[in-house]
């Protein structure tokens, strides 16, 4: 398949490609599972963002992406971040 170009550059220019990619495809499963594009629709009417979906997000490691292992966080980066934050937002 062909790569978005968030993967392009990740794959160019990130030390740890592989496992971004692999955590970005487990994002993607995590948003259609969670059917996010709806929560998102209804979000900019509601004005709110379902607490228990804040704490899936946190227990798959989307909220640590830039903090370090050491503190808890994937440490996988602002590239990696970049990209999941653009896939979160669809």
């Amino acid at each position: 398949p062909k790569l978005s170009q968030a993967e392009q550059i990740i794959q160019s220019f990130h030390p740890d490609a592989e496992t971004v990619l692999t955590f970005l495809e487990t994002v993607r499963e995590f948003i259609a599972q969670e059917k996010l594009a709806d929560i998102n629709k209804s979000f900019e009417t509601k004005e709110a963002f379902p607490h228990e979906l804040w704490k899936k997000m946190g227990d798959i490691g989307i909220l640590g992406l830039t903090i370090s292992g050491e503190y808890g966080g994937t440490d996988l980066g602002l590239l990696a971040q970049i990209a999941i934050i653009e896939e979160l937002s669809k």
